[in-house]
C-alpha cells in the first residue's frame, strides 16, 4: 500500500514516529530509518500494516515501511 502524509514523533514510553495521513489515519511506523524521518516531513511511504503487531507505544495500526520517499 501506498500512504501520502505527514511524519510525526509520539512521545509515548519509548516514542515511535507516526505516519498522520492524508486521510485522518494514524499509523506507527516500524522499519523505517533515513533524513526523511523528521517531524513534519510530507512523504510518501510504501510498506503493509502489519495487524498482529505489537509495540510497547500502541500509538496506532503499525505500517511496515518498505519505502520511504518526499511527497
Amino acid at each position: 500500500m501506498k500512504v501520502r502524509g505527514r511524519i510525526t514523533f509520539r512521545d509515548l514510553g519509548a516514542g515511535a514516529w507516526m505516519l498522520e495521513a492524508e486521510d485522518g489515519r494514524r499509523y506507527q511506523l516500524e522499519d523505517v530509518q533515513g533524513e526523511l524521518l523528521r517531524e513534519g516531513a510530507q512523504v510518501v511511504v510504501e510498506g503493509e500494516v502489519d495487524a498482529g503487531a505489537v509495540t510497547t507505544v500502541m500509538a496506532g495500526p503499525v505500517l511496515r515501511v518498505r519505502r520511504l520517499h518526499a511527497a
